[in-house]
């Protein structure tokens, strides 16, 4: 019994060392120098502890692991600490190198998704993944560098534990029925390097792992019978279930033994701080974050702002300055001054001021709340709006309009309304006069030529005088006969159709670029902006229009919702600082694609339009039209699909026949049919928000396809779009990237990659509650439903 008990105390045994080329696709170039190997080691002193390990061929001192997946294989039966749930539950133990999602599979579970029990041979499967990043780690070529740990149960007696290999049948067959590539595989970056993706396997060997009986705490009886393993006066399975160590008396090694600090009831063991690690584990002599507190009264170690994110020493917003010489601590651009003059809390991110003009000054302080360049005080004086810039909304803004004296303002008409409040745009009564110079807003008639041709079809859309009956001779001849009636059978714009005709349309006879064509009303909505950062679980009753209020509040510029379209159609706003100005639920959210395709094969494009979505979901044209009109095909039966740049585009079911100009395709319905490429996602080609459908939100690549976990992920380019940020100097994964970009999941504006309103766990949400996805897989590949 003592060789035994000294030999396993002597050595560690390592498994599965033997490399393999991965099956399914070859290397990538970037990948093939660079490669790890997967492992498992037991340690010598304590044989029921294992670690998972990856053994590394080259070497580098800042290594930044942005995935990984881990597979092993253990007894069926085994029951681990800490304690794996079955899938499709999952745990998410913090280990080695961070906060793991791991699930087990076990032969049941996997013949309910259609796997033979015989791929497992008395095994059970254990699925680890490690979705965020663990940053600058040492990789030694050849040396192991540990992973994760687990413990094994005292009665492990006979079967080894393994490596899954990467082309065996159980990974075959999970890829085939559920899409899951459950891989050995990691996504990582050298020194700075793009993310390359390494994966390397192991051929699993005849080794057992039995467990000796050894007597740990010297009291004549061994382990596998010893009750109390470190006779420490709490129970080996009490120590299980606290996840103590159950041959050390005293766990956190503060003088106090576990028993002690566990308490009377080890189902509800004490943890004194409420963080979750029970006081047996946490030393209440030591201060891990050094911020006064010990970590047993401490609600995190790690993090000096806890439990006082005010202190000095915490550095709140993660910038490099301390609180104490930081002058905005929460980080929100707001200074901490600002904020509490604001009455909002300066030590919050989610807690910031009003600000109308999105300026970072709160409107307490800011003396100009709408940015126009007047005062509040001098726009009190003018009586106009001191939060909006345009109080009238014709395109002119109020300094320019209030004419430098608040006092006296301009007033153009002569009417009594000041011209800034008077639109140089609206013609209240359809006269064709615009309220600025018509001092009669109310009187239709007022200046009516009477030719049987309104005001506003004259001066606005053919060009004529509305206060002469005979003004088109530029377009007819000196036709002495010739009226504005017979204007509207002309064609102005020599595009082959009439005046009347292209009226009737809603096109307009001066440009030969609007003709009728096939016309469609679309409705629409994308998740990602009806998902609200605070609370991701529920969704918004209508779309957020962040991009359109940070351009506008930036001054537009177009960095965060473009004017011309992102497709590269040529399509550009007309007058975007109007159209982009606030209208309610018609207030544009991002651009969107309508595609025409061919009824007798859907493959093929025969017209697109790029267009704006509203908060509604209804679609308009550049120039502000509910109709979008495809220029070309001739009316007829049409697949039509709907696209976007990092949401996973749907088409209708069916070819729809498309004539005339009242034709409505609703995307949203939640009880209509749409293409799907595989049964497998009937019904899930669009995900129900609330009652209602909206396109797929996280294809951050634009690849058709989404995936949280494994090779070739979408996390992996949000986490390189925040790392190679030319401003992220410093690197931190807490960086926020503001623009237009496909990263941006919940079109915020902001590509998050760590920290609150992130943009990776909208993602693994997806991922993990698709209804394909039963055993919720990380790995879980969605693809886009357009054939």
């Amino acid at each position: 019994m003592n060789y035994l008990h000294r030999a396993f105390h002597s050595f560690l045994l390592v498994l599965l060392l033997a490399s393999y080329s991965l099956l399914i696709a070859p290397l990538p170039a970037a990948a093939q120098a660079d490669q790890v190997t997967f492992g498992l080691i037991q340690d010598g002193g304590d044989p029921l502890l294992l670690k998972a390990v990856i053994y590394p061929n080259f070497s580098s001192a800042d290594v930044d692991i942005a995935t990984a997946t881990f597979t092993i294989l253990l007894p069926a039966g085994t029951v681990t600490t800490p304690a794996v749930a079955d899938a499709p539950s999952s745990g998410t133990p913090t280990n080695l190198v961070g906060t793991w999602k791991a699930q087990r599979i076990t032969p049941a579970v996997y013949t309910g998704v259609g796997g033979d029990a015989a791929d497992l041979a008395g095994y059970d499967l254990y699925l680890l993944t490690l979705p965020g990043i663990v940053s600058e780690l040492t990789f030694n070529s050849g040396e192991a560098l540990p992973l994760f740990t687990l413990r094994l149960p005292s009665d492990c007696t006979t079967q080894p534990a393994a490596v899954l290999t990467n082309d065996g049948a159980i990974q075959q067959a999970i890829l085939s029925t559920l899409g899951a590539n459950v891989n050995n595989q990691m996504s990582i970056s050298v020194e700075g390097s793009p993310i390359q993706d390494l994966y390397d396997g192991n051929q699993a060997g005849a080794v057992s792992l039995a467990c000796p009986l050894v007597d740990n705490d010297s009291d004549g009886l061994g382990d596998v019978v010893d009750t109390d393993d470190d006779n420490d006066g709490l129970s080996d399975s009490d120590e299980g279930l606290v996840g103590t160590n159950l041959l050390v008396a005293d766990s956190d090694g503060d003088g106090e033994n576990d028993a002690a600090e566990v308490g009377a009831d080890a189902n509800n063991p004490t943890d004194s701080d409420g963080d979750g690690a029970i006081d047996a584990l946490e030393s209440s002599v030591t201060d891990a974050d050094s911020d006064g507190t010990a970590d047993e009264s401490d609600g995190d170690d790690a993090d000096p702002c806890v439990p006082d994110n005010s202190a000095g020493v915490c550095d709140l917003d993660g910038d490099t300055q301390i609180n104490s010489v930081d002058t905005d601590d929460d980080g929100d651009s707001y200074s901490d001054a600002d904020e509490s003059a604001a009455g909002s809390n300066p030590y919050s991110a989610a807690s910031i001021p009003g600000d109308n003009d999105g300026d970072f000054i709160s409107d307490v302080t800011d003396t100009d709340d709408d940015n126009d360049g007047l005062s509040d005080a001098d726009e009190a004086t003018a009586g106009t709006n001191p939060l909006v810039a345009d109080s009238d909304g014709d395109g002119e803004d109020d300094p320019t309009e209030v004419d430098g004296d608040p006092a006296n303002p301009a007033d153009g008409d002569g009417d009594g309304v000041i011209d800034a409040l008077d639109s140089s745009s609206a013609d209240s009564d359809n006269d064709g006069v615009v309220d600025e110079l018509d001092a009669a807003n109310a009187d239709p008639n007022n200046d009516s030529d009477g030719d049987g041709v309104s005001n506003i079809d004259e001066s606005d859309v053919l060009g004529t005088d509305p206060l002469d009956t005979d003004s088109d001779s530029s377009h007819t001849g000196a036709d002495e006969n010739d009226n504005a009636t017979s204007d509207a059978d002309e064609d102005f714009d020599a595009d082959g159709f009439s005046n009347a005709t292209e009226l009737a349309a809603g096109d307009d006879p001066l440009s030969s670029l609007e003709a009728p064509g096939v016309y469609l009303a679309v409705k629409v909505l994308l998740q990602g902006a009806l998902l609200d950062p605070l609370n991701p679980t529920t969704p918004l009753p209508m779309m957020r229009d962040s991009l359109r209020t940070r351009a506008q509040g930036a001054g537009y510029t177009g960095e965060f919702l473009p004017g011309a379209s992102p497709y590269g159609g040529g399509e550009v706003v007309s007058n975007a600082a109007t159209r982009f100005s606030d209208a309610g639920n018609d207030s544009p959210v991002d651009w969107v694609r309508v595609q025409l395709r061919d009824a007798a094969d859907p493959t093929v494009i025969i017209s697109s339009v790029a267009a704006l979505v509203q908060r509604d979901g209804d679609t308009m044209t550049v120039s502000g039209g509910a109709k979008l009109r495809f220029l070309g095909p001739n009316p007829g039966d049409y697949f039509v699909a709907v696209d976007h740049p990092n949401h996973l585009g749907a088409m209708t079911a069916a070819a729809v026949n498309i004539v005339g100009t009242e034709i409505n395709i609703d995307f949203t319905d939640i009880n209509a049919d749409f293409w799907h490429i595989d049964a497998l996602y009937d019904g899930a080609e669009q995900v129900n928000m609330g009652g209602k459908f909206a396109l797929w939100a996280g294809d951050s690549g634009n690849r058709g396809r989404m995936v949280f976990g494994g090779q070739d992920n979408s996390v992996d380019l949000i986490f390189e779009a925040v790392d190679q940020a030319p401003d992220n100097t410093l690197k931190f994964p807490t960086y926020i990237l503001d623009g237009y970009r496909n990263e941006d999941v919940d079109r915020s504006g902001s590509t998050i990659f760590s920290g609150q309103g992130n943009d990776v766990d909208y993602i693994m949400n997806n991922i993990d509650n698709h209804p394909s996805n039963p055993l919720r897989l990380p790995t879980f590949v969605m693809p886009e439903q357009l054939p």
